[in-house]
């Protein structure tokens, strides 16, 4: 069967090595584990080009929904992960000497869209209207995601604990160099944060 691969050959970003036998990608009822920095795996002739990447096991959270394209197939992966949920839990700690603010998500991925901003060319264009509601999924986690205590990030997170909003969140799993792995078994850290009212969770 041939290979494909979540990471495009030329991109910057690499899956980190505690990370590389942890990613399982789905595709439809078939499961195959990824391998090395770009996330090997085989893939099934014929098969839908829609995937799933999950953590850990088959049935482990979801982290991207994600299509293969190109020739070897590749799902150009940056990285990115975005969950939509709720924060149902807040800690801050620290860790070799970093003060770190570290919430629960109960949640599941969502589509970046439900965020992003237009650009000048989608405006010139004339863009339809954004919904910002994401559907609940059946398959919902809770995803451990880690900001420095002393962000403001840190601060918005605990903010929608407080107030009951909901929360969109972009992450990235982190660097082998901090060790994240150890604080947390899927170490996400967070680079941007959208709240939204509760109900559209």
């Amino acid at each position: 069967m041939p290979l494909a691969t979540l990471i495009a050959e030329k991109a910057a970003w690499h899956i980190p090595a505690y990370a590389q036998e942890m990613l399982v990608v789905q595709h439809g009822a078939q499961h195959s584990r990824a391998h090395g920095p770009r996330g090997e795996f085989v893939w099934p002739s014929g098969a839908d080009a829609s995937v799933t990447v999950r953590w850990g096991t088959p049935d482990g959270p979801p982290l991207v929904a994600l299509r293969l394209r190109g020739e070897p197939p590749s799902a150009h992966w940056d990285g990115a992960i975005v969950i939509g949920g709720a924060v149902v839990m807040f800690q801050v700690e620290e860790v070799r000497g970093l003060p770190l603010a570290i919430a629960h998500i109960e949640g599941a991925p969502v589509a970046s869209a439900l965020v992003a901003r237009p650009t000048l060319r989608e405006m010139a264009a004339g863009i339809a209207s954004v919904e910002h509601t994401a559907r609940p999924l059946a398959d919902t986690f809770t995803y451990t995601v880690i900001a420095d205590a002393e962000s403001p990030l840190a601060d918005y997170l605990f903010q929608a604990l407080a107030m009951d909003l909901g929360v969109v969140c972009t992450a990235r799993l982190g660097p082998d160099a901090g060790g994240w792995h150890e604080v947390s078994g899927l170490p996400l850290l967070v680079e941007k944060l959208a709240l939204l009212p509760a109900p559209n969770f």
